[in-house]
């Protein structure tokens, strides 16, 4: 069964997940200012092996919201991330799914579809409260 081994969000020391997966493999979630990137992990976890997905921040934010889980403004997008990737059971699945959130991207039909359906997403929450 997968594994979360680090947990840290909104820290000092940086947001960040290291989950070891079903196969033994233990991948690290990264987020930055920038970019959300997977690794590889070796040497039990203590070593980054290269990247396994990398992609902007603000766009694969919108992408995660309108097509996995809406992300209010004081939730976790690092706990939405690990939550959808825990049940991979290895690196293969990861990237199958992460690219599944990010499919598109590069089409501006979808993009435009994408923005829309977010707009939406925060028309209504700001019309709930």
């Amino acid at each position: 069964m997968n594994e979360i081994i680090t947990f840290s969000d909104r820290q000092p020391n940086g947001t960040f997940s290291q989950i070891r997966l079903d196969d033994g493999k233990r991948i690290l979630v990264s987020f930055t200012q920038t970019e959300i990137t997977i690794f590889k992990l070796a040497f039990g976890g203590f070593i980054p092996r290269g990247k396994i997905f990398k992609h902007d921040i603000s766009e694969f934010l919108d992408f995660f919201c309108v097509r996995v889980e809406q992300i209010g403004i004081d939730d976790s997008l690092l706990e939405a991330v690990v939550q959808y990737i825990l049940p991979c059971k290895n690196m293969k699945e990861v990237v199958e799914k992460m690219n599944i959130v990010v499919k598109g991207y590069d089409n501006p039909t979808v993009k435009a579809d994408i923005e829309q359906k977010l707009q939406k997403q925060v028309q209504k929450f700001f019309t709930d409260k």
